[in-house]
């Protein structure tokens, strides 16, 4: 996949994203993995590459964003009725090189989320997140969240005062049990 931005950003154009799956249980396991290439670039505002979406709250309840600082993960759970989250993870954004990412996601009162990533002079993949505790939500806007579903997207998703970007995409999988890249 290539995914860009060609046209000047406007508040209806700032995403450009690929549905991984769909109606998944927010409390199963959910494994999903991708490479990505980053061109030299450097953010001057957020940008989303990839996200674990759930019905009706609101925001995304795992992402991983481009950042001035670099590649955040954070998880998004009640504590952060409008937006925010708990940041998991932070490392400089490794551009102009194919880097594998794995996520594994649960959400749940009983939820976790862990990532690995490996790039090309990384001899195997290495655990650069692992979080444990409440993801996902009950409540958006003052209202109960009924549905209980979630969904994983990768591609961009960003500020309007961004500049057009490209992200590519390559090697993408989903499945509900752990990949042998990521034994422990």
């Amino acid at each position: 996949y290539s995914l860009a931005f060609t046209s000047p950003p406007t508040p209806s154009m700032n995403r450009s994203e690929v549905f991984l799956a769909d109606n998944l249980p927010l409390d199963a396991d959910l494994w999903y993995g991708f490479s990505m290439f980053l061109p030299a670039i450097a953010p001057t505002a957020w940008a989303i590459v990839s996200q674990v979406w759930q019905r009706d709250a609101g925001n995304p309840v795992f992402d991983m964003v481009l950042l001035p600082s670099g590649l955040a993960m954070e998880v998004r759970n009640d504590a952060f009725p409008t937006g925010g989250g708990v940041r998991i993870h932070t490392s400089p954004a490794v551009v102009g090189q194919w880097v594998d990412y794995v996520i594994h996601f649960r959400g749940g009162d009983l939820g976790h989320v862990e990532a690995w990533s490996k790039a090309p002079a990384d001899r195997c993949y290495a655990l650069r997140a692992s979080y444990q505790g409440a993801v996902g939500k009950s409540r958006w806007a003052g209202a109960e969240i009924s549905e209980k579903s979630v969904y994983p997207k990768i591609g961009i998703y960003r500020s309007a005062s961004l500049a057009a970007q490209t992200v590519y995409f390559d090697s993408v999988f989903v499945g509900a049990e752990r990949p042998s890249c990521c034994e422990t």
